[in-house]
């Protein structure tokens, strides 16, 4: 049965009467019980799972998805009864580690005497969807909003503002929008960059490969003939390689790990035929198939899983072979994996003037898509590059890199650097620059190529050449009775860069405690770097008291500059006499049975 429904395309509220006196202002009646189905299938003929079918007109816009069996369906659809042409599309968006499906789009007409588009019509919409040959941009919604006329909404650097579509259309100047046609500006940092006008099934306008703007309904929500617009903000994905640490080693250590080996083994992503036994390992590391006689390798041979350069070829060293395992150990390149050191063994460090030290920069795709043709540049001016792989320059090919989520891995850029030769604190940083692409088919279909540019700077101060010293004292009681010996050993280790000179050791004994034999203090003429010296001597305890044991040492440096520094104090505590306790026992039975209850006094008696 026909209803009569608030006219939507042309007149926005209009009474009962006025209907009756001017009919020619209505062309049609409103009508909910239109109906479209069918399936949509790949090249192939099999049913699509997931893809996107949306059914719009100039009213309304719908949305589903197919089943298993690749079917969908749209049920009480609005169609006016003079006819209502619908555009009916179905996609699929890439999945993880998948290509999508491209778009298809068809045109069906609904009207009084045909109102249903369905299989058991014998008239259904199918669809036969092509698979993607290069993944699409891929965006990550990020607002649902209603907008009105002048509204507008700022999206990092760009406002999106809906118009009245009169400043358009002059021949809708006196309405507040047409219900079928929606107007926007884009402005960027206050510039005019762009213009759309949109309807319900050409709904969607990209800003400049940033964002996406989808309508996904237009209506008169308050029934006062004001049109409001509800859409979707999405943000493009991209790639981002980010510098997640950074810090300077004097040694690295490589991570040894062992391998089970069952007739394959598992490395680098790639699956390799092999065999271990005592003794021997066989890999197939030409991919062939077949463990040639060049292929065997035993302990302290290398083999390399991923050839290239000498920077982007992968290789191990074999550490040792068991019955059914190997265990191997990477070999150290500018480029490796992170899972190549063992940081809890490896402690940061500072640099010291002329030192040789590690830089350890770890990078990650921390984006949503692909990054293509990642290369790293390290500005080290001032330092002197020491490199395993001979680069003539300061770029590093790292190639693609994934996402976590596709799988991806960190990257370390591990440079062996010497330190600038400096006389005082000088500040020397190390620029990390990272530049990548991003590939990808835009909304029109059209091949993209996007550059993208990073730069992590580390502020690091060089620290000239010193001497370190290290006092240890044993002291073998710290607990004495008056009249009581103790002996006391100081050691004094250079452990820094530079040699020490005229070094004067003392040991300052507190009153209550007195020499009794050796001598409390040294001097030395230099002390070089590793090198130690020591002194003992013997001390009686003479006053009842605690005390602390010091020992200061003052040397020079290399320019004759003079120094003072001395130990943590040692704890000396002098007693009278130590506490004598003495516990004595007392039970009433020497005798009892199994059951039965003695009593037992305890006496303590200092």
């Amino acid at each position: 049965m026909m209803r009569l429904k608030k006219l939507e395309k042309k007149i926005y509220m209009v009474s009962l009467v006025l209907i009756l006196a001017f009919p020619y202002f209505v062309e049609a009646l409103i009508e909910e019980d239109g109906y479209i189905d069918g399936v949509v299938l790949d090249g192939g003929g099999n049913p699509i799972e997931g893809a996107t079918v949306v059914a719009c007109c100039y009213m309304k816009r719908y949305i589903t998805t197919t089943t298993a069996d690749g079917s969908y369906k749209f049920e009480d659809i609005v169609y006016d009864t003079e006819g209502t042409k619908y555009r009916v599309e179905a996609y699929k968006e890439a999945e993880t580690g998948e290509l999508g499906y491209e778009k298809n789009v068809k045109y069906v007409e609904l009207n009084e005497a045909d109102a249903i588009k369905s299989t058991d019509e014998g008239d259904p919409v199918n669809f036969t969807l092509i698979e993607e040959t290069e993944p699409k941009a891929k965006y990550t919604d990020l607002y649902t909003l209603w907008m009105e006329i002048g509204d507008l909404k700022a999206v990092n650097e760009y406002t999106i503002v809906l118009f009245d579509v009169s400043k358009r259309y002059w021949e809708h100047a006196q309405t507040k929008m047409i219900p079928d046609k929606v107007y926007f500006q884009v402005f960027r940092e206050g510039n005019f960059i762009g213009e759309y006008i949109l309807d319900l099934c050409d709904n969607t306008f990209v800003i400049q490969e940033v964002l996406k703007v989808e309508i996904l309904s237009i209506e008169d929500r308050n029934y006062d003939g004001e049109f409001e617009v509800e859409i979707k903000i999405s943000s493009r994905e991209r790639p981002t390689v980010s510098l997640i640490d950074f810090k300077l080693y004097d040694n690295i250590v490589i991570q040894e790990k062992t391998e089970s080996v069952n007739a394959t083994i598992e490395l680098d992503d790639y699956t390799f035929k092999a065999e271990a036994t005592a003794g021997s390992f066989k890999i197939d590391v030409n991919k062939n198939g077949v463990l040639d006689s060049y292929e065997i390798f035993g302990i302290g041979d290398s083999f390399a899983t991923i050839t290239g350069d000498c920077i982007n070829t992968r290789s191990y060293t074999i550490m040792n072979i068991g019955d059914g395992t190997v265990t191997l150990k990477p070999d150290v390149r500018e480029l490796m994996n992170y899972d190549d050191f063992n940081l809890t063994e490896m402690d940061p460090t500072v640099p010291v003037s002329g030192k040789e030290i590690y830089m350890y920069a770890v990078i990650e795709n921390v984006g949503n898509y692909k990054a293509s043709d990642v290369v790293v540049s390290v500005d080290h001016f001032g330092y002197t590059l020491l490199s395993y792989c001979n680069i003539s320059s300061n770029y590093i090919y790292v190639g693609d890199m994934e996402t976590q989520e596709e799988g991806g891995i960190k990257k370390v850029i591990l440079l062996r650097l010497k330190a600038p030769v400096v006389s005082y604190e000088e500040y020397h940083p190390i620029t990390i620059g990272v530049n990548y692409k991003m590939e990808y088919v835009n909304i029109e279909g059209e091949d993209v190529e996007e550059n993208f540019q990073e730069e992590f700077k580390q502020n690091i101060n060089v620290y000239p050449k010193t001497v370190q010293l290290d006092i240890k004292q044993f002291v073998s009681y710290k607990k004495l009775i008056l009249g009581e010996e103790s002996d006391v050993t100081v050691t004094v280790e250079n452990t820094g860069d530079l040699k020490a000179y005229d070094l004067e050791i003392t040991d300052y004994l507190p009153s209550g405690l007195e020499l009794t034999e050796g001598e409390a203090s040294k001097t030395l003429g230099e002390l070089s770097p590793g090198e130690s010296t020591e002194f003992s001597y013997r001390m009686k305890a003479k006053e009842i008291g605690d005390y602390e044991l010091i020992t200061k040492v003052r040397y020079k440096d290399e320019r004759g500059e003079s120094y003072e520094m001395q130990s943590f104090p040692v704890s000396i505590i002098v007693y009278k006499e130590f506490p004598r306790l003495d516990m004595r026992k007392n039970i009433d039975k020497t005798n009892i049975v199994i059951n039965e209850h003695i009593i037992v006094v305890l006496v303590v008696t200092n």
